[in-house]
């Protein structure tokens, strides 16, 4: 059968794009800034080819789209003599503009836009507008976009999510121009990412059994240092970048040692001609708060992570991944990536005691991910995976050590008008031999989504679903199963804010241990609910202010776990925060 599926994929031609005859230009919407003036054409779908070329003193535009009934050409203004649009039975306008003006075709979310620039005039700074940061890819070997906008997001700062320890550390780096892939802010050179924030932290959290509240005000100061390079290795073009970024806490009342955090990341996608690429990624971390970098799932991490019968204590997280990618033939690209993660929880002896069990434990994992990706159409892919999760065994916690196979087949890119993101669809299996009874093997289906909708310019909103297993921390449970659902909207306001709420919703389930709660036995599950807003302004193309509030929910069948947490934090960013084309990307 998987010979069969693979036959199909390699033997079949790509498919013509069937909607692209339909796709129309719905609006065309004209920008200046500076030495620079674009035209924006807003597409209901797809296209199949695009160009603009100039013939004399005119800048003709073409692509395989028509025009809507009465689309409206925008005013021709200085430098622009005339806009007119063309009678061909495909979409074309010109555009006349003095030949000292140079042109640029490029296309973005749902749109194509032209760029007239003067010519020797630089491009146009990156400008920060204040955006969430790409989260984790659902699948090893799907990278998200660079964090080039993750300064602007607060409350993903304080307790951020930068890789899931129980998949794949490993994908390729976002690849752009090499101009600008990783920021445009050059210096000798090289792009870098420097910049500082400060933000100030009012969160309180709630235990709801025994109504205790412990709540605190504090400072967070985070420099960033961020450097990419783009080294030709024998005509092979590559994308190399570190980023190292420590936080400091002030004035913080939380009775916890070393509060200081430190961050580092590397990584390096280097093209081989003929060949295809190598790509490799390393991420360390080392802190107390950041709860989600050890326990992405939440079991006992939420807000600060202080359940009533536990601690927390200091952690030290490592991850690396190496993968290989091959073009191979009829449009059809391999992937082959390995990666390991290794958490160790806990104190040194030197460090106060505290009473209670520790809330976590360490462990290493390790992922196997192979992929074939087909085109199908224009803007269109479908991709074929196995994954296999493997943690050995460990001292502290031997119900973890076990092994996991997902088979998935996802299609990813334009998957309606104006919509872009990814569908996933699959199987996971897992055998965990020293869990607990009922916990010991686990086979069911498996799902992902990540669409985006973009509304207007300015308007786009989001929708995520995935299904995951994650190492468990609680009685004989080896792991656990999270269900998560999560939206997302933001937008441009008037007077220069941007705004942005979310809503996430989310069931951790468990197979084993049951506990006696109102003299019934029961299998814990628990019930995430939260949401977010924050509203936003730059104060300059390097400077940003933004105030953020979250709200926390965890209702869980056995009440010691249920936890009500909230966050008020303000901010102030500067510095030069990496592509600005980035930065209204749904946060996933």
């Amino acid at each position: 059968m998987i010979g069969f599926v693979l036959g199909l994929l390699l033997g079949l031609p790509p498919q013509a794009s069937s909607v692209a005859a339909r796709t129309q230009v719905i609006a065309i919407l004209a920008e200046r800034e500076g030495d620079e003036v674009s035209f924006r054409f807003v597409l209901n779908g797809p296209v199949d080819s695009y160009s603009a070329s100039r013939e004399g003193d005119e800048v003709v535009v073409r692509f395989s789209a028509e025009a809507k009934t009465a689309l409206l050409v925008p005013l021709a203004v200085e430098p622009i003599r005339s806009l007119s649009l063309g009678s061909e039975s495909t979409f074309s306008m010109r555009v006349s503009v003095p030949e000292i003006w140079s042109h640029e075709m490029l296309r973005e979310f749902s749109s194509l836009r032209l760029i007239l620039r003067r010519r020797g005039a630089a491009s146009r700074p990156a400008v920060a507008e204040p955006s969430p940061p790409a989260q984790p890819s659902p699948e090893p070997g799907r990278t998200p976009e660079e964090a080039t906008g993750d300064t602007a997001d607060l409350y993903r700062r304080l307790f951020p999510s930068v890789a899931d320890p129980n998949g794949g550390a490993a994908g390729p780096t976002a690849l752009g121009t090499s101009e600008n892939w990783y920021s445009d802010f050059a210096w000798l050179g090289l792009q870098i990412k420097p910049w500082v924030s400060v933000t100030y932290v009012d969160g309180e959290t709630t235990q709801v059994e025994s109504s205790t509240a412990v709540g605190d005000t504090y400072w967070v100061v985070q420099p960033n240092l961020g450097i990419g390079i783009s080294p030709n290795i024998g005509r092979g073009e590559g994308r190399w970048r570190l980023n190292y970024s420590p936080r400091f806490r002030r004035l913080v009342d939380l009775n916890f040692p070393s509060l200081t955090s430190h961050f580092f990341d590397a990584g390096i996608d280097q093209t081989v001609p003929a060949f295809g690429s190598i790509y490799g990624t390393y991420h360390y971390s080392r802190g107390i708060l950041e709860t989600e970098e050890v326990d992405p799932g939440r079991e006992y991490g939420i807000g600060l992570n202080k359940v009533t019968d536990t601690t927390i204590e200091r952690f030290r997280r490592s991850g690396f991944g190496l993968g290989v990618r091959f073009e191979f033939v009829a449009d059809t690209q391999i992937d082959i990536n390995a990666s390991t993660t290794s958490v160790t929880y806990g104190n040194d002896p030197t460090d106060p005691v505290r009473l209670g069990p520790r809330a976590f434990f360490s462990y290493d994992t390790r992922t196997l991910t192979s992929s074939i990706r087909r085109g199908l159409g224009e803007g269109r892919f479908l991709t074929l995976s196995l994954l296999i999760d493997d943690t050995p065994a460990q001292k502290e916690r031997k119900q973890i050590e076990g092994r996991g196979y997902s088979y998935n087949a996802a299609i990813d890119g334009d998957i309606a008008a104006l919509t872009t993101g990814r569908v996933m669809f699959g199987y996971r299996t897992q055998k965990n031999p020293n869990a607990g009874l009922g916990g010991q093997s686990y086979k069911d289906v498996n799902f992902g989504a990540q669409l985006v909708r973009q509304f207007s310019e300015d308007w786009n909103a989001g929708l995520g679903a995935d299904r995951k297993l994650y190492l468990s921390a609680f009685e004989e449970n080896g792991f656990y199963v999270a269900d998560s659902l999560r939206g997302d909207v933001s937008g441009r306001l008037p007077l220069g804010f941007f705004i942005r709420g979310s809503v996430y919703l989310q069931s951790n389930n468990y197979k084993a241990s049951p506990q006696l709660q109102d003299a019934t036995l029961l299998l814990r599950k628990d019930k995430l609910r939260a949401w977010t807003i924050g509203l936003s302004r730059n104060v300059a193309r390097w400077a940003y202010l933004r105030a953020d509030y979250a709200a926390e929910h965890r209702n869980s069948n056995l009440n010691r776990f249920d936890i009500n947490t909230r966050a008020l934090t303000i901010q102030l960013g500067l510095g030069f925060f990496g592509k600005p084309e980035a930065q209204a990307h749904s946060s996933w």
